[in-house]
Formats: C-alpha cells, sequence, structure tokens
C-alpha cells in the first residue's frame, strides 16, 4: 500500500542545523566571539605583544602628596642593561591613560615610561597645580628605577601637562634630564611671551597643530601662526619666522630647539600619529642617537580598532541576549504578542493599508 505525501515523517534537522537556523542564537555567539577577540587585539596591541610590561606605582611628591602612574618597561629595560627613560604627563582635566598612545610608542622603542596622572588628576591627591602638578616627584621616582639610564632622560608633557608638570621638573633639576618635549604646550604659562625664565631648559621641541583650538596658549590667533608666535620665537632664539623640522641651537650642548607642526587640534594631539611620530622622533634624536624604529611606524591605531570591535560585539549581545532571556521561565511572563497590523488612519480619518 502506497503512503501518501501527508502521511510522510518529515526529517528532524540536526541540533547543529537548528543551531544555524536561530539567528539570536547565532548573533548571541558572533557578539561573544567579538568580545573577546577584541579585548585580545586591544591588550595584545597595548603591551606590544607582550614585549612590554604595563604596571601601576604610587610615589608621594615633597610635601606628601601621592602620586598615581603608570610603568611601562620593555624587555630590553633591565638592571644590568638600563634603557633611557621619558617621563610623561597628561593635559588639564585628564589623566593618565590619555598618554597611552604616545607612551606604548617609546616603549616599543625601548624606553622606559612613567606616565603620571597630575595632581588633581585621576588617582592623584592634591589640587591642581599642587606642587608643580607632580612634575618633580615624577622625575624623581623615574630616576629612581633600576631600568632606567639615568643620564639619558626625556621629559613629555601634553598642554598643562607640559608648561606645569614638564617645566616644573626641568626646572626643579637642570642636571637631571636631557631633552623635553612639548606636545600642544609651550614652556611658559599660557599666553606668556616672557621666554627669559626659560631659556636655560635643555634641548626643547614643540608641536603645535595646525587647526589647534587653544592657539592663545602662544599667544597666536591660529596654530598655523606658530611660526611667528611671539612666546615661541624668544624661546627659539630667532627674530625670523621658525622653520618647521629645522634644528635650532645644539643637541650637544643641550640648547637645541625644533617645532613641528601638523594637522591635528588640541585634544587629538594624544591621537594623532603625527603628533605622536614627532615625540618618537625628538626622543629618538636626543636619547638614541635617532637609532630604533621610524617615527611612522606605529601600531597604537590597531588598539583602537580592537576596541571598536570588542564594544561593537557588546552592543550586538544587548539585543541578542535579550532575546534569547525572552525565551526563559524568568522572563516568559513579560512576553506578549505583536499586536495584529490595523492598517493606518489617514488624515481624513479613512484606512490606509
Amino acid at each position: 500500500m502506497a503512503t501518501s505525501p501527508s502521511e510522510t515523517t518529515a526529517p528532524t534537522a540536526s541540533p547543529a542545523r537548528r543551531f544555524w537556523r536561530d539567528r539570536q542564537a547565532v548573533l548571541a555567539v558572533v557578539a561573544v566571539v567579538m568580545m573577546i577577540l577584541g579585548s585580545l587585539m586591544a591588550a595584545l596591541v597595548q603591551n606590544d605583544g607582550g614585549r612590554t610590561t604595563v604596571t601601576n606605582a604610587t610615589f608621594t611628591a615633597s610635601d606628601g602628596t601621592q602620586i598615581s602612574a603608570l610603568v611601562y618597561t620593555p624587555a630590553s629595560a633591565t638592571p644590568a642593561t638600563p634603557a633611557p627613560g621619558i617621563a610623561m604627563w597628561h593635559g588639564l582635566n585628564n589623566q593618565k591613560e590619555y598618554m597611552a598612545q604616545t607612551a606604548l610608542e617609546l616603549a616599543r622603542r625601548g624606553f622606559v615610561v612613567v606616565s603620571a596622572d597630575q595632581t588633581g588628576h585621576g588617582s592623584s591627591a592634591g589640587g591642581n597645580n599642587a606642587v608643580g602638578c607632580g612634575g618633580p616627584a615624577t622625575l624623581s621616582f623615574l630616576q629612581s628605577q633600576a631600568t632606567v639610564d639615568p643620564d639619558r632622560i626625556g621629559l613629555v608633557g601634553m598642554s598643562q601637562g607640559g608648561f606645569c608638570a614638564a617645566t616644573a621638573a626641568a626646572l626643579s633639576q637642570p642636571e637631571g634630564y636631557e631633552s623635553i618635549f612639548y606636545m600642544e604646550s609651550e614652556p611658559g604659562p599660557p599666553g606668556s611671551v616672557d621666554a627669559e625664565p626659560f631659556a636655560g631648559l635643555r634641548n626643547a621641541a614643540v608641536i603645535i597643530g595646525d587647526w589647534t583650538e587653544l592657539a592663545g596658549m602662544i599667544a597666536a590667533a591660529r596654530g598655523a601662526d606658530a611660526v611667528t608666535s611671539p612666546a615661541l620665537m624668544p624661546f627659539f632664539g630667532t627674530d625670523e619666522p621658525i622653520v618647521p623640522g629645522e634644528l635650532y641651537g645644539s643637541l650637544a650642548a643641550g640648547t637645541g630647539r625644533m617645532l613641528y607642526t601638523g594637522w591635528e587640534g588640541h585634544a587629538s594631539s594624544t591621537d594623532s600619529t603625527v603628533a605622536i611620530g614627532a615625540a618618537v622622533d625628538w626622543m629618538q634624536q636626543t636619547l638614541t642617537d635617532g637609532e630604533g624604529l621610524a617615527p611612522g611606524n606605529q601600531i597604537w591605531p590597531l588598539k583602537l580598532v580592537g576596541t571598536a570591535i570588542a564594544l561593537l560585539g557588546a552592543f550586538l549581545f544587548l539585543f541578542a541576549g535579550g532575546a534569547l532571556l525572552l525565551r526563559t521561565k524568568a522572563f516568559a511572563g513579560i512576553v506578549r504578542p505583536v499586536p495584529e497590523y490595523r492598517g493606518l488612519r489617514g488624515i481624513g480619518g479613512g484606512s490606509v493599508p
């Protein structure tokens, strides 16, 4: 007797096939994978694939104020083979993590970096501008590290981290460092054109972005006018417009000066390949005789890619995970059927299909 089509038993789908047909479950798994792989990618970039150790440190200023910092130590830096060191500070209303990209690129090139919270910022105690924004204490802490060569020390400061912390550190120990890099900053107070108090600063470079929002810090109308800044020209010892990229003075004598320019703005400089590359270039020129990876060889953007992938995965999981939770008994009580479509009402009250 023949079996009718209606009596034929449909084959049961395998568990694997049922899973791949479940779009919400598949999306949840994809989201979790994105979070894991994106986070792993960002973490590996942040420590240069395990070649740099990043640790937390706390120390005290001369008045007992506690300073918090991150210490980036490349594997090549040991007590037996001490490396050049960098003391680094962020800008106003920021914290040490804002300098992570610059610190990473310097650590990749063999520098030990101490990136500190200024006083009154992040995890550091005290008030804003207290004890030189914590600059002198950070320099002393860097010098105390067994992995650091005390004869090859540089200072990097962004905005207030430059004119306050880095300058205060340099003035506290005129012979305790070799060079300074001012990122969207200047040696003296914002807007001041008196360069005399800072004339003795050793080997100082400045980068001012063409699109900086705070050109007034160098007494200029626009960032593009940095070459004729009345605050920078006396510091460079010239009456003529400064030529970007040209060395003024002598590195050997400690009188070196250089102006870098780029497309970035003030706030974006800490995430600018141009500004970070300039900091790397100046530190290599003054502390390693130009040796090391090229300034343009930067991997920190990959950390942002990894972070973005993980964040997108977390966003997707909110929807997929939420949909899966609604299938459970715990949330069954809040599930409601989708209302039947009844069409739209027009302006005149008529039904619109």
